[in-house]
């Protein structure tokens, strides 16, 4: 245990110094355990002294002992378990008993019992909290009734004036009541001053924030409006007193705020909530969207399960029409999304029925069917079968985006070995391969595990990939379909060794009719969908999709497809898509910057 008297001069030292780090309870706790400390000292002095006197002050004193021994012994266990509140009630009822058996048992110290009740009153107001003040007054008021009822019965009010009031025998209590006092009084002041410290600090704060601050009591009354409330709700705060705030609010949305500020107030649960209110805008009155965001308080002086509630009130009413008109953005989208989506279908059927004719017809032709063609005439059928079947690719590659993004295409999905897919592939893509003297090279791992996928879709994955590193690869290049297992994956790769993709292009690679390096664009064929079906179908699989490529150098492309493509989500089937909801737009401005850069190298010609 510490020095008694190390823990009173530490008491006495102002916490401004810092002798207790500016903690008003740790100094409260050491002045109740120095009490309780002089408390059970003047019990232990009281045995010596008892012996030595007569029979009846010996009587007296074990009397005046009991009282304080059992208080002072409680209490500095309470302040040691950080229970100040009982601690300092606990040690009131036995100073207080101490006056009073001191009062009723010696009819020569009557006044001073009641000096006893005076000093511990004025001690444990100035120590207690607000509450734990008033019953500090409530039991020393009734403790000095008592005693004054008592002088007056029995001694005479006049008679007990006259006696000394201040002997030797009273100031083994008197001068510890001092020291004492002089502590609450710089306890006390310090007190007040951090609690003022933090008012300021508190208001400062609340005034200088553009939002309206609320707080309401424990009993849910509104008890104080920031100064920013006046211009938020565009009327002096005396007009938002009582009921008349809740009136602002919009009545279908004062349940919600009813019930929430409940909650803050009675579970201790913060709260947020959208609601309108009333407020004064342009002189007139409008309803605004506000954003409460309720936070509950509990002070120490409260009974448990009630809370204080502090409300910040936010406009949010540019925010909520950002979000009306988003929402009305999007609707627009949808709406034209499934515009497109038939229109779409609608002329891809349309233009897919004779164009299927035109080729036919043109085979039929070409294979001497109906009489044997001249050489020109062969030449010209070849030309409409060519461009027939370009076309027909296009229409076709248009019903698969819309289907892909739409999420109307379904994988017909079975196993397969990847490595059948090589040849076929090539097939395909030869004689363009073939036109510009371009070698096509497989490589392929030892053991490829089969994949579970939709043959036709990965067909065109490939060749797709195939067609467009063809496409944008110089005369005499190679290129290289590379097919090898990756974990729990397959994966497909091209190599190219074209013109390249810039880094700030890669992002944009699957977008639907973006091509990079639009100058260099118009110098080849196609519309710009090819990649962009590659990622959706490798998004339908739940596979991967990946660029890497430098300009001038080449590129590859990789295609990472799970060995069990039935396992992917149908609501990622467009997630790396963009939205094609301007689908329409899009052809236009690219049908008008067609025309433009047609019309400017006329000019220059």
């Amino acid at each position: 245990m510490r020095n008694p008297l190390t823990m009173i001069q530490e008491a006495y030292r102002s916490p401004q110094n810092g002798a207790v780090n500016g903690s008003v309870d740790e100094l409260r706790q050491r002045v109740i355990q120095t009490n309780a400390i002089f408390g059970l000292v003047l019990v232990a002095l009281a045995i010596p002294v008892a012996a030595i006197m007569s029979v009846r002050y010996e009587t007296q004193l074990i009397l005046h002992a009991i009282p304080l021994a059992i208080g002072s012994l409680l209490s500095w266990q309470l302040a040691r378990m950080g229970n100040l509140r009982w601690a300092l009630i606990l040690q009131l009822l036995a100073l207080n008993g101490l006056g009073l058996c001191v009062t009723l048992l010696d009819s020569g110290a009557s006044a001073t019992g009641l000096i006893i009740s005076t000093v511990t009153a004025l001690y444990g107001f100035l120590l207690g909290e607000s509450k734990t003040s008033r019953q500090t007054v409530i039991i020393s008021a009734a403790t000095v009734a008592i005693q004054l009822l008592w002088i007056a019965a029995n001694w005479g009010v006049v008679t007990q004036v006259a006696v000394p009031v201040v002997d030797v025998t009273i100031f083994y209590v008197m001068i510890p009541l001092s020291f004492v006092a002089v502590a609450l009084a710089r306890l006390r002041q310090a007190y007040y001053a951090h609690s003022k410290a933090q008012m300021r600090a508190f208001k400062h704060l609340v005034e200088s924030v553009q939002d309206a601050v609320a707080r309401y009591s424990t009993e849910g009354e509104l008890t104080y409006l920031s100064h920013t409330a006046e211009s938020f709700f565009g009327c002096k705060r005396y007009e938002l007193a009582g009921n008349r705030f809740v009136e602002r609010i919009h009545v279908l949305d004062r349940p919600i705020y009813l019930k929430a500020l409940d909650e803050a107030r009675v579970h201790g649960t913060p709260r947020s909530v959208e609601m309108r209110m009333q407020c004064v805008r342009n002189e007139q009155y409008n309803f605004i969207w506000v954003e409460a965001s309720l936070s509950p308080v509990q002070e120490t002086e409260h009974e448990e399960g009630r809370y204080e509630v502090i409300a910040i009130l936010r406009d949010i009413t540019e925010r909520k029409d950002q979000e009306v008109i988003t929402q009305k953005a999007h609707l627009a989208a949808e709406q034209a999304n499934q515009s497109k989506s038939r229109f779409l279908a609608t002329i891809g059927h349309e233009l897919r029925t004779p164009l299927n004719a035109v080729v036919g017809f043109s085979d039929m032709m070409l294979s001497d069917i109906g009489g044997e063609l001249t050489k020109d005439h062969k030449e010209y059928v070849s030309l409409i079968r060519q461009s027939g079947t370009h076309l027909l690719d296009t229409v076709n590659m248009l019903l698969d985006m819309s289907k892909i993004e739409a999420g109307k295409f379904e994988l017909q999905t079975s196993a397969l070995e990847p490595a059948s897919l090589i040849e076929p592939c090539f097939a395909i893509v030869a004689s363009a391969a073939q036109a510009k003297n371009i070698t096509l090279e497989a490589e392929k791992g030892t053991y490829l595990p089969p994949i579970i996928a939709d043959e036709r879709a990965c067909r065109q994955i490939l060749i797709n990939l195939l067609s467009n590193a063809i496409k944008f690869s110089p005369e005499g290049a190679t290129v290289k379909l590379r097919v090898r297992p990756k974990g729990t994956r397959v994966e497909f790769s091209v190599v190219d060794q074209g013109i390249g993709i810039a880094q700030s292009d890669i992002e944009r690679i699957g977008e639907p009719f973006f091509q990079a390096h639009n100058g260099l664009a118009r110098q080849y064929e196609g519309t710009g969908l090819g990649l962009s079906i590659v990622q959706g179908l490798t998004d339908l699989h739940g596979g991967e999709f990946k660029i890497k490529s430098t300009l001038n150098e080449g590129t590859t492309m990789i295609v990472l497809l799970p060995l069990d493509g039935t396992k992917a989500a149908v609501d990622d089937v467009s997630s790396n898509i963009e939205d094609l909801s301007d689908l329409q737009f899009k052809v236009e401005a690219e049908r008008a910057a067609v025309e433009a850069e047609q019309e400017k190298a006329a000019k220059v010609s």
